[in-house]
């Protein structure tokens, strides 16, 4: 269209020169080079008044973009004060939050040192009076039947030196914390890890679980060491979000925790308080516990259920398993020993080849975990059952968490 106006426009000024020139050479009488040289000088006359006229345009034009552009700049300076003002006040909010958060964390840990300090209390007024050396501890030999291999030089220490030790330990906070990774299959990453709490004597030896963990039940001192590794598992878990939101930690609980009249209140409230990890602390309970469980372990469970938290069983020793119902009570994990579906699972009561049992544990929302991996021929046995998860010393062994990495504050990200 403005290409057809400019021819016309064209057209017209040849047109309005052609009958100009005429008129001036035969009217006017004007001789052809006096008429020519007369409509040069209008024709010239009338461009300069068009120019004119046009810059005039295009001055107009290009002040109003000028305003135009800054009153854009204006809009987008009073746009980039409010970002600013924005961002002072999630800043604050920020701030503020972590206030708030760290005193609620603050609360949380005074809550377990009074807790800890109460339960040394009763134990040592009350309950370690009660234990007897037994006629094998006399001797020499380990309580009960208790296993004290790799105990760290604890064999031949009675019941009641042994819980001295456990409680000296404890009130000196000589307690650690160990993490073994649980890594898929085949590729190995690092998937989750569980957490292993052992103790140190004054002497800085290491008393291992097998040493302790029969005299420290009838003694009462398990919910105590329970409280311990949870309040280490919740720091840890803090930091390992804040490098990875997919990675999760498995969490021992005894069956004398879940009993205990003044420890599991105070463990429930703290975990309402730490809510936002139900998806990546997950509880652990030995068959025996779960199979032992009675009313009131049952509801503890529920409640710890309820709030979000699941559940993996561990020490497995019979597949004869009601597996709907395990399901129902939040366990998602089944921990069975590498041996068990490598040599055959007959001696555990299952009916099922080891290959079948991944898939039969997948309908009831079940994930299997072989545990106490060794070799490599193992590996490539499990991963001919189809084996998703695995754990053992042939990945790696129980490392420590210094603790200076469980003190370290963690960012606002992992909260």
């Amino acid at each position: 269209m403005t290409t057809a106006k400019t021819y016309f426009s064209a057209f017209a000024l040849i047109v309005s020169c052609a009958v100009l020139a005429f008129a001036l050479w035969h009217l006017a009488g004007l001789t052809g080079i006096e008429a020519a040289l007369t409509l040069a000088c209008l024709l010239l006359g009338a461009s300069q008044v068009i120019a004119h006229v046009s810059r005039d345009r295009r001055s107009d034009r290009t002040v109003a973009q000028v305003d135009d552009l800054a009153l854009a700049s204006a809009q987008t300076v009073r746009e980039v004060e409010g970002l600013k003002q924005s961002t002072n006040e999630i800043r604050s909010s920020l701030k503020e939050n972590d206030g708030v958060k760290s005193a609620e964390l603050a609360a949380q840990l005074q809550v377990l040192e009074t807790l800890v300090k109460q339960l040394a209390e009763r134990v040592a007024s009350a309950q370690l009076v009660a234990i007897e050396p037994s006629p094998a501890a006399a001797n020499g030999s380990a309580a009960n039947g208790l296993d004290t291999a790799g105990g760290g030089g604890d064999q031949g220490v009675s019941d009641v030196e042994m819980i001295g030790k456990v409680r000296k330990s404890l009130e000196e906070n000589r307690v650690d914390l160990y993490l073994q990774p649980i890594v898929s299959l085949p590729q190995r990453r690092t998937r989750y890890y569980e957490a292993l709490t052992r103790l140190r004597d004054s002497g800085g030896d290491i008393i291992m679980p097998a040493s302790y963990l029969q005299v420290a039940e009838t003694a009462g001192i398990m919910p105590m060491i329970d409280n311990l590794l949870l309040f280490r598992c919740v720091k840890v878990m803090r930091r390992l979000l804040d490098r990875n939101r997919e990675i999760g930690v498995f969490c021992n609980i005894s069956a004398h925790s879940l009993l205990d009249a003044e420890f599991f209140p105070q463990f429930l409230e703290f975990m309402k308080q730490n809510e936002e990890l139900s998806g990546a602390m997950i509880f652990e309970f030995s068959q025996a516990t779960v199979n032992g469980a009675g009313p009131l372990e049952l509801e503890s469970m529920s409640m710890l259920k309820d709030l979000g938290f699941n559940f993996s069983m561990d020490h497995v020793s019979s597949l004869d398993i009601d597996y709907q119902a395990l399901s129902d009570r939040g366990f998602r994990f089944l921990k069975v020993d590498a041996r068990t579906l490598i040599d055959g699972m007959g001696s555990a009561g299952a009916q099922i080849h080891s290959a079948d049992l991944k898939a039969l544990l997948s309908r009831f929302g079940l994930q299997l975990v072989a545990e106490k991996i060794e070799t490599e021929r193992d590996v490539v046995t499990l991963l001919d059952y189809d084996v998703g998860l695995g754990q053992g010393y042939l990945f790696s062994e129980p490392r420590l968490v210094r603790e200076e990495i469980i003190e370290t504050p963690v960012s606002r990200a992992a909260q």
